[in-house]
C-alpha cells in the first residue's frame, strides 16, 4: 500500500470531548445569539422588514439571521418564523426611495427626505423581491438561496430563480457587463459581483445547471476585463463610460467580499484553482489595506456611512468566512476573531446593541449596524480553537457512526498487525528534529514520514497510536489507507487538516517515495523526515535481536544471522521479518553446524524472496503455478476485493484447465479447494474475517507486474510476471467458463399453469448476463 497511516491527533493542550471540538467555541456562540436577539428587537412584523422599512438592507440581515440558523440551533423557532413571514410580507410593501451611486458615494434616501435637485421618485411595489435596482434584487436572491440550503423548501430556490430572470434583463451595459439599475446610469462591481454569485449558486442548486454556469462564466470573464480589480487587487466602485475601464472609485469593503463568496461558489460549478487564487488575493489586499494597526476592519468614510455603507463590513466578514472554509487560512481565522472579539469588548452598548466603529467607542446602533456586526460575530462561529463549524448532536453521532462502522481495533485489523510487529527500541526516527518541531510548533502541523515501501513505516506508526491513545490528553483518529481502493492513491485534501489549527490539532502520515503523493505533500508548511537505509539498519538490527533473545543460540551464530540479514535486506524491514519468521520456523537451530550454509542460500533481497517463498507455497499446498498465477490476476485485476468463497468456487468450475484434482464431485465450493487456496501464498496474502482476499505487501504487488523480472530470472523457480492485458483477457475466459459450466443445473422451479420456463432457465439467465451484466463490466475493465 502506499499510504500506511494518517494519524489525526488532537494536540496534548486539549482535553474538551469530541462533542465541543464540533460544537465550537462556545463563547462565539453565545455573543452571536445575543446579538442577534438584540438585532430582533428592530423587526417589524407587519412589513416583514427590519425597521425603519429598510429594503436591500432587510435581504442582508435575513441573510446574518439565516447563517447562524445554519451553524446553531438555539433560534431556530425565531429564524423559521421569520422566514415565513418575511417571504409572505416583504414583498407586499410599497417604496418611495431615490438611490444615487457614483464613483466615490452610495446614498439611499427615503420619503420625505430627498435631496434638493432631484426629481421624486415614483413610488414602486416590491412584487416577487423586484424594483429598479440589480444590486437588490441580488441581495434577496442570494437571502432566499441560504434559506432553501437550510429548509429545502422549493419555493425559496423558485424565489431566487425568479429574481435572477429579471437580473438577467440588466445584462448588456454600455461597457458590458450588468446595469446597476433600470434606468441605466451606472455599471458598478457590485450588481456583477452580486451576478456572478447568484448565477454560481443556481448551477449548484437548481436544474439548469450549464445555462447559470455559462452566465456566472460570462459574468466573470468580462468583469476580469474591465481592470475593476486594480493590480493591488482592491476593487474599485465601478467602471467609466468613456474608456469601459477602471473608474478609480472608493474601495468599498462590500466590494472586496462578494466577489469572494461568487468565486467559491463558481469554483464548485467548475473547478478551477485560478479562482480561489484570484478571491485569496483580494482577500488578503482588504485585510491589509482597509485595517487599522490591530488588524480592524473600518468602512471608508466612518463613523459617516449612511444606510447602505454601515452595512458593508459585515458583509465582507460573511464572504471572508465562506473563502476560509474552502481555503483554510489561519491568517482569515485571526482576522475574523480578532474582530468579532474587538465588537464585543469595544463597540457594544447598553443591551448589547453593536455600532459602527468595530474598534469602539460604541456610540449608537440600528438594525444596520447591530446586523453588520452580527455578520461577525456568526462568522467567528467557524474559526473556534479547532478550525471546525459548529455541528447538532445529531450530526456529531453521525460522525461517530462513520468514523466507526467496524472495529479497527480487533486483533485482525491492519492496525493489530502492526503493532504485534512492533519492538521495543525501534522507531528511532522520533528522535530526529523535525518530530519534536511538530509536537511542538504553533506553525507546523502536519509531519510526513516517506520512505521506500517495506521499510517500516506503518508498525512504528501504529506504536505511535497507541502511545498517543493511551494518553488521557489526546483524542487520536488513525487510518490505514488500502491502495487497492483507488480514492485512496493520492492525499488531496488530508494535509489541509493540519493547516486548520497547527497548536491544536496534529496530523501524522506516512507514504512511499510516490510522484503524486509527494506532489501533494511537499509544502514548507508540511514537515518531512526521510527514512534512509541508516535509519531503518537501526530499527533491523534491534528487531534481529529481539527474535534471537531466547533461542539459545551461540553468540558467533547470532552475529552471522544479523550479518546475513543485514546485508541482504538492503534497509527493507519486510525482508526482514519474514525471513526472521521462516529461519525461526525451520530446524536449522537443531543443527547450528547447517547454519551457515542455510544463511549463504538466502534470498537476496525482495524479489529473490517473493519468488522462493512463492516455489515454497505451491510446493506445500500443491498448488500448480499457473493456478497460482491465475489467482493472483483475479485477486489484483478484479473491479473489487473477492472472497474466498468466490475464488474457490472459480477454480471448481474449471479443474481440467488447471490440470488439478480437488476431489470435488460436484460443483459446489468444496472445503478442500478453500484450505488449500488459504496455503498457497502464506504470509503474502491476507484473508479478512469475511474471507476477502487481498495481497499484504505493495511490493508483492510490483514484484509479479515487474515485466523486467521475467528476464532477470531464468531458473525453475522463477514465477511469470503479469500483464494486465493478459490477465483481463484470461478472467473474461475464466467467466464465460463459468457462466457455461452447467452452475444452474441444480435450480429447480415450480411450473405454472400458462407456461413453462425452467428446462431452458441456465440458458436464458447466461443469455441475459452476457448480454447485459457481463459486456458492461468488460467495458468498464
Amino acid at each position: 500500500m502506499y499510504w500506511s497511516l494518517i494519524l489525526l491527533a488532537l494536540a496534548p493542550t486539549a482535553t474538551t470531548p469530541l462533542e465541543q471540538y464540533f460544537l465550537g467555541n462556545t463563547t462565539d456562540i453565545s455573543h452571536a445569539q445575543t446579538g442577534i436577539i438584540t438585532m430582533q428587537e428592530w423587526y417589524n412584523e407587519a412589513t416583514g422588514l427590519w425597521n425603519p422599512n429598510l429594503w436591500w438592507n432587510s435581504a442582508n440581515i435575513l441573510t446574518v439571521l439565516a447563517d447562524f440558523a445554519a451553524l446553531d440551533h438555539s433560534l431556530d423557532e425565531v429564524a423559521h418564523h421569520v422566514f415565513e413571514n418575511t417571504f409572505e410580507k416583504a414583498q407586499q410593501n410599497v417604496f418611495q426611495n431615490l438611490k444615487i451611486m457614483t464613483p466615490h458615494s452610495i446614498s439611499t434616501y427615503q420619503w420625505p427626505h430627498f435631496p434638493p435637485g432631484y426629481t421624486e421618485p415614483a413610488i414602486v411595489g416590491s412584487a416577487g423581491f423586484l424594483n429598479d435596482f440589480y444590486d437588490d434584487e441580488g441581495w434577496w436572491a442570494l437571502a432566499w438561496l441560504k434559506i432553501y440550503d437550510i429548509t429545502k423548501k422549493p419555493r425559496y430556490l423558485q424565489a431566487a430563480i425568479d429574481i435572477f430572470e429579471d437580473m438577467k434583463t440588466g445584462w448588456g451595459a454600455t461597457c458590458g457587463g450588468m446595469w446597476w439599475n433600470k434606468q441605466h446610469t451606472y455599471t458598478g462591481a457590485i450588481e456583477n459581483e452580486l451576478f456572478l454569485t447568484v448565477a454560481a449558486q443556481l448551477a449548484n442548486r437548481a436544474s439548469e445547471k450549464q445555462d447559470y454556469l455559462q452566465w456566472a462564466l460570462k459574468e466573470w470573464e468580462w468583469f476580469q476585463g474591465t481592470g475593476m480589480i486594480n493590480a493591488e487587487y482592491s476593487i474599485n466602485n465601478g467602471v467609466d463610460f468613456d474608456t469601459c475601464e477602471n473608474d478609480g472609485g472608493t474601495v468599498w469593503t462590500y466590494n472586496q467580499g462578494v466577489i469572494l463568496g461568487g468565486l467559491v461558489e463558481l469554483h464548485k460549478a467548475s473547478p478551477d484553482d485560478s479562482y480561489l487564487v484570484v478571491a485569496e488575493k483580494i482577500a488578503i489586499a482588504a485585510i491589509e489595506n482597509l485595517s487599522d494597526s490591530d488588524g480592524i476592519l473600518h468602512e471608508q468614510g466612518e463613523p459617516d456611512c449612511g444606510v447602505d455603507g454601515s452595512q458593508f463590513k459585515g458583509i465582507f466578514m460573511r464572504n471572508l468566512q465562506i473563502l476560509r472554509q474552502a481555503r483554510p487560512n489561519h491568517r482569515y481565522e485571526t482576522f475574523i476573531n480578532d474582530n468579532a472579539d474587538s465588537i464585543w469588548l469595544n463597540d457594544r452598548g447598553n443591551g448589547n446593541q453593536l455600532g459602527l466603529v468595530w474598534s469602539g467607542p460604541f456610540v449608537s446602533a440600528d438594525a444596520i449596524t447591530q446586523s453588520s456586526a452580527c455578520d461577525a460575530l456568526v462568522a467567528a462561529l467557524g474559526t473556534d480553537a479547532t478550525g471546525l463549524l459548529p455541528q447538532t448532536p445529531e450530526k456529531i453521532q453521525d460522525i461517530r457512526n462513520w468514523l466507526q462502522p467496524t472495529d479497527y481495533s480487533a486483533s485482525s485489523s491492519q492496525y493489530k498487525r502492526n503493532l504485534a510487529s512492533y519492538v521495543l527500541g525501534t522507531g528511532r526516527w522520533t528522535q530526529e528534529p523535525q518530530y519534536q518541531q511538530w509536537i511542538d510548533s504553533q506553525d507546523h502541523g502536519t509531519l510526513w514520514v516517506r520512505a521506500i515501501p517495506d521499510t517500516g513505516k506503518s508498525v512504528v506508526a501504529a506504536h505511535l497510536t497507541l502511545e498517543l491513545g493511551n494518553s488521557d490528553k489526546v483524542p487520536v483518529v488513525y487510518f490505514f489507507f488500502r491502495q487497492i481502493i483507488t480514492t485512496n492513491r493520492t492525499p488531496n485534501s488530508l494535509p489541509r487538516l493540519g493547516q486548520l489549527k497547527p497548536t491544536t490539532t496534529k496530523v501524522f502520515m506516512t507514504s512511499r517515495l510516490v510522484p503524486r503523493i509527494e506532489k501533494v505533500l511537499r509544502k514548507p508548511s508540511i514537515l518531512q523526515i526521510t527514512l534512509g537505509q541508516q535509519l531503518v539498519d537501526k530499527d533491523i538490527a534491534v528487531y534481529i535481536e529481539h527474535r534471537l533473545a531466547n533461542m539459545g543460540l551461540p553468540t558467533e551464530n547470532r552475529k552471522e544471522v544479523r550479518r546475513s540479514l543485514m546485508s541482504k535486506s538492503q534497509g527493507l524491514f519486510l525482508y526482514t521479518k519474514l525471513m526472521m519468521d521462516d529461519i525461526l520456523g525451520s530446524q536449522w537451530f537443531a543443527e547450528p553446524a547447517s547454519l551457515l550454509t542455510a544463511l549463504d542460500k538466502l534470498p537476496n533481497g525482495l524479489a529473490d524472496m517473493y519468488t522462493r517463498m512463492l516455489y515454497d507455497h505451491s510446493v506445500r499446498s500443491t498448488l500448480p503455478q499457473s493456478l497460482q498465477l491465475t489467482i493472483l490476476q483475479w485477486v489484483t485485476h478484479s473491479s473489487r476485493p473477492l472472497r474466498l468463497l468466490e475464488i474457490a468456487t472459480m477454480v471448481d468450475s474449471s479443474p481440467k484447465q488447471y490440470s488439478f484434482n480437488f476431489n470435488s464431485r460436484s460443483l459446489g465450493c468444496s472445503r478442500n479447494t478453500k484450505s488449500v487456496i488459504r496455503a498457497a501464498y502464506g504470509p503474502l496474502t491476507e484473508i479478512l474475517a469475511d474471507e476477502t482476499v487481498s495481497i499484504i505487501p505493495h511490493s508483492f504487488t510490483e514484484y509479479f507486474i515487474d515485466p523486467e523480472r521475467d528476464t532477470a530470472e531464468a531458473n525453475e523457480h522463477s514465477f511469470p510476471s503479469i500483464v494486465p492485458a493478459i490477465s483481463h483477457k484470461d478472467m473474461a475466459i475464466s467467466c464465460v467458463n463459468y457462466l457455461t459450466s452447467g452452475w444452474a443445473n441444480d435450480f429447480e422451479c415450480e411450473k405454472d399453469k400458462t407456461r413453462s420456463y425452467c428446462s431452458s432457465l441456465p440458458s436464458k439467465i447466461v443469455a441475459a448476463y452476457a448480454k447485459h451484466l457481463f459486456l458492461k463490466c468488460a467495458r468498464s475493465s
